[in-house]
């Protein structure tokens, strides 16, 4: 409840300063303390909103937050230090104690912070945690988000993402992983972990498993901001991360055109191209520039290939779907999966016909872990309704909507369904 409040009160603020400060704190204090340097964080930022109620804002508000969480984190050591220590250990843990305290309180500088965010971004990645245990540890200490948000974020209840964040942090310890940025073997391992899950991250506010939301402009905005992170660190700027921000950004850049004024879906087709943020279209072109400059190819950069392609066209019927089939071919080669080939058979469908495109849809490999996808029957729905066979164009949109939760997605099925009438 006292995370919603100050949420409410300034959202953006708060959560950029929640995982700034557990960063710079957690390089302060050490990784062992990650527990108490985030009570102590969220101590802090519920002391401003009364402080700053009734004071006004501070000259430096992030510098109060810093020396406030600061001195929480200390009071909370030396009384963890009169339970475990004798008094002579106690003294002289408290000299220590009293002496950092006293040292320029508040005071951080950019590099600190910047280094401190990476190290912070590169422990939250670590290779050996699963998939979810990443997200969600990335959107707690990073970003700022409740065990509530990250848990309808990623359709699971409150206990599994605490026990995800809480195994992660056990692992941390028993493991005793030093909170640092890794080198050699070790590093490439980890910028791979870190753009997967910035990858994952921009997905899920990109097209939301929420059901009342489709676009969480919130989470794509931390993935693009920690991603522009990566790129402003020369060892962290890779082609990769340059491909991975272009294609979040050409993604951002269709925002305002995705959906109608009463919240349905707009496919491709029926967007308005002016809406289209031509800033953003301009940003990602450079981003992608960047990104060819090595001999890497990536899945991201194929991707920022398809998303450019379509963004960069005058018009839809204008679109070079030849490009955009490339694309997926190559997609199809180094890093195949149902859900490429799926909208691999989309842009056939494009190219060749319906026909083709449902030919294409019955040959892909691996079918069966499509079983709960609702894209698979919403995409050959959408393809007997342009061959007009419309009762099985109409037993597919109904399958669809039975499998998706998303109130959006369920409009735009009901509307595919009256065309089937």
């Amino acid at each position: 409840m006292k995370s919603d409040t100050i949420h409410s009160l300034d959202d953006h603020f708060y959560r950029h300063e929640s995982g700034r400060l557990t960063s710079l704190l957690t390089s302060r204090f050490g990784l062992q303390n990650i527990e108490l340097i985030e009570d102590a964080v969220q101590e802090a930022l519920l002391r401003s909103l009364d402080s700053w109620k009734l004071g006004g804002l501070p000259d430096n508000p992030p510098a109060w937050l810093y020396r406030v969480a600061t001195n929480c984190v200390l009071d909370a050591l030396r009384r963890q230090q009169t339970v475990k220590k004798s008094s002579a250990e106690l003294q002289q843990h408290q000299a220590r104690l009293h002496a950092e305290s006293q040292s320029e309180p508040g005071a951080c500088s950019d590099s600190n912070e910047e280094e401190s965010i990476l190290r912070m971004m590169c422990v939250c990645c670590h290779e050996k945690l699963s998939a979810e245990a990443r997200i969600s540890l990335s959107l707690k200490t990073l970003c700022g988000f409740s065990i509530a948000e990250i848990s309808q974020g990623l359709l699971t209840n409150t206990e599994t993402t605490k026990k995800r964040i809480t195994r992660a942090k056990k692992f941390f310890i028993d493991e005793r992983i030093p909170f640092e940025i890794p080198v050699d073997d070790a590093f490439h391992k980890r910028i791979e972990s870190m753009h997967l899950v910035l990858y994952l991250l921009f997905t899920e506010g990109y097209n939301s498993s929420r059901p009342d939301t489709l676009i969480r402009r919130e989470i794509c905005a931390e993935a693009i901001r920690l991603c522009q992170r990566l790129i402003d660190r020369e060892e962290f700027s890779t082609p990769a991360t340059h491909a991975l921000l272009a294609l979040m950004l050409f993604h951002a850049a269709r925002f305002e055109a995705r959906l109608d004024n009463e919240g349905c879906i707009l496919l491709m087709d029926q967007q308005d191209r002016g809406l289209w943020d031509k800033s953003l279209i301009a940003a990602a072109a450079e981003q992608l520039q960047f990104a060819a400059t090595g001999r890497e190819l990536t899945r991201y950069h194929l991707e920022a290939g398809i998303a450019a392609t379509h963004c960069l066209a005058p018009s839809f019927k204008e679109t070079n779907w030849n490009a955009i089939l490339k694309s997926y071919d190559l997609l199809m080669k180094f890093y195949p999966s149902p859900v490429v080939a799926l909208n691999r058979a989309v842009v056939i469908a494009q190219l060749e016909g319906p026909q083709k495109g449902i030919k294409a849809i019955q040959d892909i490999r691996g079918m069966e872990l499509l079983k709960n996808y609702h894209l698979l029957e919403a995409t050959l729905g959408e393809m007997y309704l342009r061959c007009n066979e419309l009762s099985k164009a109409r037993s597919y949109f109904l399958q669809a909507r039975d499998k998706t939760t998303s109130h959006t997605e369920q409009l735009l099925l009901d509307q595919k369904l009256k065309k089937c009438e």
